[in-house]
């Protein structure tokens, strides 16, 4: 088992549908064994079952990527910005099993959503809307490639850059 330094990322407590922050934590114990005991897999895209939102705002979803093991706690990437969370910033939810629930995610769900790209994986990153899709399949799923995942499809982004550009989804397991 090692201990890596990482970015700080806020672990929750989902109570009354709103997340409250509960601590911040800057180092994570990996470990070789991790999500023997979590339903939630890496890779698997999630939403919290009490999530509260406002009437104009669209599902805030989440993917996870760090199972729950007995030495290591869930780490949630959030897919879309919503009004709780940026784009690319981790979560660790306080009681995923009764939190969480997997969630089929549509092409269709992440048009006009704000979300993280990489030009490549070793390049930036850029955050910028999706505005198409590319693909027939019927649902986004992520696929471990090197130390990312990667979606099984790919998306076209408006960037903050006003740029248009193509690609995959692709999130960096380093948080």
């Amino acid at each position: 088992m090692s201990q890596q330094k990482l970015e700080p990322f806020m672990k929750i407590n989902m109570e009354a549908g709103i997340p409250n922050v509960l601590a911040v934590a800057d180092t994570f114990q990996l470990s070789e064994n991790a999500g023997v005991n979590s339903k939630f897999k890496v890779g698997q895209v999630v939403r919290f079952r009490n999530y509260k939102r406002n009437a104009a705002e669209k599902e805030a979803y989440f993917v996870v990527i760090c199972e729950a093991s007995a030495e290591n706690e869930m780490v949630l990437y959030t897919l879309t910005t919503n009004r709780l969370f940026p784009c690319g910033s981790t979560v660790i939810p306080e009681f995923p099993e009764e939190d969480l629930r997997h969630v089929d995610l549509k092409p269709e769900d992440l048009l006009k959503k704000e979300v993280f790209m990489y030009q490549k994986p070793d390049e930036s990153i850029l955050t910028g809307s999706v505005v198409n899709y590319v693909g027939e399949e019927e649902f986004i799923t992520f696929y471990l490639e090197d130390s990312f995942l990667v979606s099984n499809m790919k998306v076209d982004y408006h960037t903050s850059d006003d740029l248009f550009m193509r690609g995959n989804i692709l999130i960096g397991l380093y948080y």
